[in-house]
């Protein structure tokens, strides 16, 4: 029996565009992600608004497309509510072609460019790499997908160290380069799952691991970025684990926003009571009946520190077991910034967005 020690990788590609420009006649900003040939990411209309749940919202619309051979991206928009459309166009540091609306035969045009004046670039790392624990055919392995976006310029550098504590939490990575990061985490991941099954595996499958984990940019503008990093781990057991976390960013101040920064200690009790009546409309129950009825923990819900904001709300978001048991999944709770704007600091940066 030979241990294996090198892993097998496979090639990808990992990238961020903010583009800003106008789609007809209408400001547009989009944020994109790009990973291989599949594009995510949203389109925010700054000068648009609709009436949902009886509050008026920013216009935007979720993005998912596929690039091609030829550099023409195809991206399905899904807002809100409405019908969905679909933007085309040669896909470049100037993003150019025409949206159509489903159901409609006339179509619109845009052109948006690359533009990161009073917004951070990024740029996109990522690794694909699968090892084995021997070298037989039915040996069990290890498999690591990740994409990660860093700041670039020394001026990002509270970003970045922010992103490596939540996405690693290793303190040795961060006097790494931003290129020998992934490299130096996938050593690292598959020594342990090496040093942790090599001298009890008994021909089980249950001795496979996996990890994936990609970030994602949701706001980057007005002086303020919404970063996300979704991880899914399996290192034996029921089942895997899936855990979302945002970071949100003064990036005129150059910090990272706390609660405490947007909410002074007198309101979160208010705040935790609207997050509360909430969750009751959510979940239909009435203001007698407690909240551990549908699933919960506790009767009582605290404003969570892994929070993210848009240019009409805030979301509070409880991974699994955080609130509830994990057949219950995540559970994310939103209030409009009408609801919680009589409850900010006098200086919270979000009254930049309007609120």
């Amino acid at each position: 029996i030979t241990l294996i020690a090198y892993a097998q990788e496979t090639d990808c590609d990992f990238e961020y565009r903010h583009y800003e420009g106008m789609v007809d006649h209408d400001t547009a900003l989009m944020e994109l992600m790009i990973l291989n040939d599949e594009i995510k990411g949203s389109i925010v209309y700054p000068e648009r608004s609709s009436l949902y749940n009886g509050y008026t919202t920013l216009y935007a619309e979720r993005l998912e497309g596929v690039l091609d051979h030829y550099d023409v991206a195809t991206l399905e928009s899904y807002p809100v509510k409405g019908e969905t459309g679909e933007y085309s166009g040669t896909f470049e540091k100037i993003f150019r072609g025409t949206y159509r609306v489903s159901r409609e035969n006339t179509a619109k045009t845009f052109h948006l460019a690359e533009n990161y004046e009073g917004s951070v670039a990024f740029k996109g790392y990522c690794i694909n790499r699968d090892t084995v624990l021997f070298d037989t055919i039915d040996t069990p392995g290890a498999q690591l997908k990740l994409a990660i976006l860093l700041p670039e310029g020394d001026s990002a550098e509270y970003i970045r160290n922010a992103i490596l504590r939540v996405y690693f939490r290793n303190q040795n990575l961060f006097e790494a380069t931003d290129n020998e990061i992934l490299p130096l985490y996938c050593k690292e991941y598959f020594t342990k799952y090496i040093e942790a099954n090599i001298d009890i595996y008994d021909g089980g499958h249950a001795f496979n691991w996996e990890m994936s984990g990609i970030t994602s940019i949701s706001m980057n503008r007005n002086g303020l970025l919404v970063y996300r990093a979704d991880n899914y781990a399996y290192t034996g057991g029921a089942h895997g684990m899936g855990v979302s976390r945002f970071l949100v960013f003064d990036t005129q101040e150059h910090r990272k926003l706390e609660i405490s920064q947007l909410f002074p200690d007198e309101a979160i009790a208010e705040l935790s009571k609207r997050l509360e009546n909430k969750y009751r409309e959510m979940h239909y129950l009435d203001d007698d009946e407690p909240l551990s009825e549908t699933g919960l923990f506790d009767d009582h819900i605290v404003p969570s520190p892994n929070y993210w904001i848009t240019e009409s709300s805030i979301s509070f978001f409880y991974n699994p077991y955080e609130l509830a048991p994990y057949a219950m999944g995540s559970i994310t709770i939103s209030l409009h910034s009408d609801q919680v704007k009589d409850l900010l600091r006098e200086d919270a940066p979000v009254k930049r967005l309007g609120w």
